[in-house]
This record gives structure tokens, C-alpha cells and sequence, in this order.
């Protein structure tokens, strides 16, 4: 179902590649990751937005005018007075955690039985965590092999 068709193609990556990122790689490499969620949350406001209300058109105003879109332009080094920037940092910090607390409360109002024993959540989980991975292997490897021919 459409649903479904959507948590295939889109992820929840927001939540966890910024933190992971300045974690792993240091704040210097956010930037990219920002990038990726910036052309992600682009997708989701137009063509998953679409897909899941199933319009016809887009709403140019809504998907510029969202939140999520906006937030991207502080990516672009807009320099905030010091008091609002220490308050941003500390929120930069909780926002993995906070995700991972909320992401556990729905899950925990779910009983594990119905989530185990329906075969449909297996369908996107085996797609999105297996058969998708195996092709973009697949897919780099050809890139490359193209790639390293000249």
C-alpha cells in the first residue's frame, strides 16, 4: 500500500546522521549530511506528501514555506547573537536523543506479538535493509567499473 511504498523509498535518516556525523567525523562534515537531508526533506514535502494524500499538484508555498525547509537556511552560516546560539547547541545535542525516546515510546505501544506475526512489515523491512542495499552495491560496482574505463 502506499504507506508502505513510502517507508521504503524514505528513511527516518534525519534523526540519526547529523549526530552520528559530528560524533563519528566531527562538526566539519555536517554540512554534508545536512545536504542530504536537505534534497530528502525536499522529496518528502513534494513527491511523498503527494503520494500519501494523493494530489495531483504541488503546493509550491507549503513545501517552501514548511519548517523543515526553512530550517535548512541556517546551514548557511547565519550567524545568531551568542545566547541564542548556545541555546541552539545544547538543542543540536538532544535532538538524536530525543528521537530515539520518542521512536521507543510508540514502540513500546505496540505489542511485539502483532509486530512479529504480521508478514506485510516484512515486506518493507526485507526491501529497505536487504534487497535495496544489494542493489546500489550492485549499482556502484557497474558506476565504478564504467567509471575506471577510459
Amino acid at each position: 500500500d502506499t504507506i508502505e511504498r513510502a517507508t521504503v523509498i524514505y528513511s527516518n535518516a534525519g534523526i540519526l546522521v547529523i549526530p552520528l556525523v559530528q560524533d563519528l567525523l566531527g562538526q566539519e562534515y555536517v554540512i554534508y549530511s545536512s545536504a542530504y537531508i536537505a534534497v530528502q526533506l525536499i522529496l518528502i514535502w513534494t513527491h511523498c506528501k503527494n503520494m500519501l494524500c494523493e494530489e495531483d499538484r504541488l503546493e509550491w508555498k507549503k513545501v517552501f514555506l514548511n519548517v523543515n525547509i526553512i530550517s535548512i537556511l541556517f546551514v548557511c552560516k547565519i550567524q545568531l547573537p551568542s545566547g541564542v546560539q548556545d541555546v541552539m547547541d545544547m538543542m543540536n545535542n538532544m535532538i538524536g536523543p530525543i528521537g530515539m525516546l520518542l521512536a521507543g515510546m510508540v514502540i513500546a505501544d505496540v505489542p511485539l506479538k502483532i509486530v512479529f506475526t504480521k508478514k506485510r512489515n516484512y515486506v518493507s523491512t526485507v526491501l529497505r535493509l536487504v534487497i535495496y542495499p544489494i542493489f546500489i552495491l550492485i549499482l556502484m560496482k557497474v558506476i565504478n567499473t564504467f567509471a575506471g574505463v577510459k
